[in-house]
């Protein structure tokens, strides 16, 4: 069996032209308004600084230093500052799983329904009882 080389598929055709462009935006969000936004907000910072704080402070602590890959005196001066750089943007990104699903938990204990909510919840049978 013969191929010519006009059959020939090679492994980059497959890449669309546009991948990049699609690869590096941002995900689609919903944009928060009001008192819902400020209580995303919070709840950002929080997660940023508890949660993501405390990971990141634990990887920076490992002893899995080498002389070819570590940043020496500078790197340890001011590898603290980095870390809660890190936190803090980690906490205010606007696809992050751990802050909605508090968002979604704070408002259902606060009697909220929120928007996401409303709409995945499945109907009644039977009507109002």
């Amino acid at each position: 069996m013969k191929v010519s080389a006009a059959t020939e598929v090679s492994p980059l055709s497959a890449i669309r032209p546009d991948a990049a462009k699609v690869a590096l935006s941002p995900p689609k969000s919903p944009q928060l308004s009001g008192p819902r936004a400020e209580l995303r907000r919070a709840i950002g910072e929080f997660v940023g600084n508890t949660f993501y704080g405390t990971l990141i402070k634990q990887m920076q602590a490992s002893s899995f230093k080498t002389k070819y890959m570590h940043g020496g005196r500078g790197e340890d001066v001011f590898q603290g500052q980095l870390g809660i750089e890190l936190a803090q943007r980690l906490g205010r990104s606007t696809n992050n799983p751990v802050a909605d699903r508090m968002l979604t938990a704070i408002e259902r204990r606060l009697g909220r329904n929120a928007p996401s909510d409303a709409t995945t919840q499945p109907a009644r049978e039977g009507g109002d009882a």
